[in-house]
């Protein structure tokens, strides 16, 4: 995906579809464009409903296609009242090494989706190297922490944090 051209969707207040599986076009993350990297982009996203639901950093590689301008987005009623703020200017060059470490430090509940089988875990990262990260990953059924995942770093498709379903994880 072209870096500049997605330069050119920040700061427009422009929604966007962003499309991560070209084999199922019924699923799509909206929202608007907040930073765009070497490696990855930071997207404020945004409900069916049009309220706000945190954000999500998807590696560039797992971008299958991108919409804006479209009759969908142009239509869509956004709710600005539970709009969070996030301060992306801690963020350098590399936004997955940059976010990695903040989350470590922070003890940030994320989602994370893996490129190759799809499978979603939530939880916060306890350790990270450079092509690893260990997560403390939460038990779903019973929303308690329940062991570590080691996860790849290429591997991962997206990460999402400060939304609806993580926020539910939160003691």
């Amino acid at each position: 995906m072209n870096r500049d051209f997605l330069n050119q969707l920040i700061g427009y207040e422009e929604l966007v579809s962003i499309y991560l599986y070209d084999n199922d076009p019924s699923v799509f993350l909206v929202g608007y464009i907040s930073q765009a990297f070497e490696d990855a982009i930071l997207l404020e996203v945004i409900r069916q409903d049009g309220k706000y639901d945190g954000y999500t950093i998807i590696n560039l590689n797992a971008i299958y296609q991108i919409e804006y301008g479209t009759h969908y987005l142009k239509k869509l009623s956004i709710d600005s009242s539970d709009r969070k703020s996030f301060n992306n200017n801690i963020f350098k060059e590399y936004l997955l090494e940059d976010f990695i470490k903040y989350c470590k430090e922070n003890k940030i509940i994320l989602e994370i989706e893996n490129t190759d089988l799809s499978i979603i875990e939530i939880g916060k990262i306890i350790h990270s190297e450079q092509e690893i990260l260990v997560l403390n990953k939460i038990n779903t059924d019973f929303h308690c922490f329940d062991g570590n995942i080691i996860l790849r770093v290429d591997d991962i498709k997206c990460i999402s944090f400060m939304g609806c379903r993580q926020n539910r994880y939160l003691k």
